[in-house]
């Protein structure tokens, strides 16, 4: 077998090649010329390890994009930095991003979540459009001081970025991706100068007031732009993907519906069982490493798969049975070490906010369409379906 994740076999449902991947080659040398590694132990190493790093991934994304807008965002990205430039500005994010702040936009999370339920279809609804997409982008808006009125945009800018961010790139979306960035850098540079004329307490301000050796402004449009990308799109394939596991699984929808404190743990499995993010590419930085005992060269790049590791029977009784109540639930969706995602609590109570009004207000839910019918978005870093087309009757 020839493990290629940008097929569209596997990119719409990865998980018979991932079983594969972890019964008979878990360190496995696949398409692209690219190592790909499915065990949740080697997954977890990978990850926490400095000499798997990024830094060396972003000179090469640079060669092949080229000079242009989308090469100024890459740049400066703290996705593709390694220390001390990550753990710099990874502090001034997780700094404004703390608890206090998220149980500051919980109120919003309901009064949204319910406006958009309040508005849908008496009998059916395309959950995606209508939900999972409008209300994440709608929080991360608000934490980031995005006016509303310019979301859809930041929304469509993300989405050229997005076709840009696996290992291997189409010539095509990187040509648009310059295009659609660069439209992305003019808007950004506008907004920073209204901002500094009137501040407020949302993270554009704070981050304009942090110290110039702590942040450019530059790396302060970078990382708005991949704080309001990642920020919102994870947390769509969240509800997208948990629902969609719900409504598959008749039995723990059921079981959520008449206990529903269970909604944390079934987020957690809703998280694992259908990861929203289901891999991350390192490179190896070192002269000699080895994984599973096989040398990789410095250069090589390996591509983690949280998505497999979240399987691996390793790890988790039964990894094909969605099970709500599951615990331990140690997936590695957020990933680990440096790189664990700043924006995890968020994603967990919006996605816990949406679910459980959806579930309390539409009853019977069910999918409106055949399963072969569903598509899922052209990446393989994400994985969620495009629309979510459901009937129901509701309360």
């Amino acid at each position: 077998m020839i493990f290629d994740p940008y097929s569209d076999d596997v990119r719409r449902d990865p998980y018979p090649w991932y079983r594969e991947l972890l019964e008979n080659e878990p360190l496995h040398k696949g398409a692209h010329d690219l190592w790909y590694a499915a065990r949740y132990s080697d997954v977890r190493q990978i990850m926490a390890d400095p000499r798997f790093g990024r830094g060396e991934f972003r000179t090469n994304k640079l060669a092949v994009q080229g000079p242009g807008p989308l090469s100024e965002v890459t740049a400066h990205t703290l996705f593709y930095l390694d220390p001390p430039d990550h753990g710099r500005l990874h502090s001034l994010v997780k700094g404004a991003i703390s608890p206090r702040v998220i149980r500051g936009l919980q109120p919003l999370m309901h009064s949204l979540v319910e406006q958009m339920l309040d508005a849908a279809g008496d009998t059916e609804m395309d959950v995606i459009a209508e939900l999972a997409q409008p209300f994440p982008l709608r929080i991360i808006g608000e934490l980031m001081g995005i006016p509303v009125e310019d979301l859809d945009r930041m929304h469509e800018w993300g989405l050229a970025l997005d076709e840009t961010t696996d290992p291997v790139l189409d010539p095509t979306a990187v040509a648009r991706g310059h295009a659609r960035i660069g439209e992305y850098i003019d808007y950004m540079r506008r907004l920073l100068t209204e901002r500094r004329l009137h501040p407020g307490e949302d993270l554009l301000s704070r981050l304009l007031r942090s110290e110039p050796d702590e942040i450019s402004e530059d790396e302060i449009i970078a990382m708005v732009m991949v704080l309001v990308n990642a920020g919102h799109e994870t947390t769509t394939d969240l509800i997208g993907n948990g629902l969609l596991a719900l409504m598959r699984h008749p039995s723990e929808l059921r079981k959520l519906r008449e206990n529903p404190s269970l909604i944390r743990t079934a987020v957690e499995e809703c998280l694992r069982y259908d990861s929203p993010v289901q891999q991350n590419a390192r490179v190896v930085q070192v002269d000699h490493i080895e994984v599973q005992g096989q040398p990789i060269p410095r250069g090589e790049i390996i591509v983690v798969l949280q998505g497999a590791a979240n399987h691996d029977p390793r790890e988790f009784a039964s990894p094909q049975k969605f099970d709500i109540t599951r615990s331990p639930n140690r997936h590695v969706s957020f990933g680990r070490g440096m790189r664990f995602c700043v924006g995890a609590p968020l994603a967990r109570m919006e996605g816990a906010i949406a679910l459980a009004a959806t579930l309390n207000r539409l009853e019977g839910i069910r999918l409106a369409v055949s399963d072969d019918q569903l598509r899922y978005a052209p990446s393989s870093l994400f994985h969620g379906v495009e629309s979510l087309p459901v009937t129901y009757r509701k309360s």
